[in-house]
């Protein structure tokens, strides 16, 4: 039986295969699923790993698995909530079903964090003109 210092270890270990092996792949359907194995060993060695939730929120984002996408995103967060990345990408998730001003708020709530994320600010400014163009 490991103890809970080497299972964090262990999880940081998957966890890194995880992105090599997403950076590296085709980033197909089965790359996605392969990697999603990795992602999830990671969870199981540590469940309170606000990466692995992390990552296994952007994977099924990209499996189409929308609601099960922004769950693990949303556990992310409640584990840390200085994470910018989940955010961003809650965000662009939100964006992605439609649910555009809860996506800005998730943009807004990055920059404040981190005010030069080139990639929040982007989005966001997009956000806006597609709810401009809705109210016109």
């Amino acid at each position: 039986m490991l103890d809970e210092k080497t299972k964090r270890s262990q999880a940081e270990i998957w966890l890194d295969e995880a992105e090599r092996h997403w950076r590296e792949s085709d980033q197909s359907e089965k790359a996605a699923k392969e990697t999603l194995n990795f992602i999830e060993n990671a969870i199981l060695l540590n469940p309170l790993n606000h990466r692995a939730w992390a990552d296994k929120g952007f994977i099924l984002k990209q499996l189409g698995n929308l609601e099960s996408a922004l769950m693990c995103l949303d556990r992310a967060l409640a584990l840390d909530q200085g994470y910018v990345n989940p955010l961003y990408n809650k965000g662009v998730l939100l964006g992605l079903m439609g649910r555009f001003e809860e996506a800005l708020k998730c943009y807004e709530q990055v920059l404040r964090k981190e005010p030069k994320h080139e990639l929040a600010q982007r989005d966001m400014n997009v956000l806006l003109q597609i709810i401009h163009k809705k109210k016109s």
